[in-house]
């Protein structure tokens, strides 16, 4: 795990609970973000700290596409 390694098991402890609260923030209300058309099929992107959360909503939730560093160029990583 490269964030335990870099900051260590604590502060990636905490920044994984803080991903999940917001996981579970974007499945309550699941259009926070808006939809970003650009991209085929369209994603919604949330921003947490130092990543950007990609997700669809679907009938039964979110599904979440990918987790990026929003230093990676992610706009490529997306469909």
């Amino acid at each position: 795990m490269h964030g335990a390694a870099e900051f260590g098991i604590d502060q990636a402890e905490r920044y994984h609970e803080g991903m999940a609260s917001v996981f579970d923030l974007l499945a309550k209300n699941p259009h926070l973000a808006r939809e970003r058309t650009e991209f085929d099929p369209p994603v919604r992107l949330h921003p947490y700290q130092a990543h950007m959360i990609a997700y669809i909503i679907r009938d039964d939730g979110i599904l979440i596409i990918r987790v990026l560093h929003g230093r990676q160029a992610w706009e490529r990583y997306l469909p």
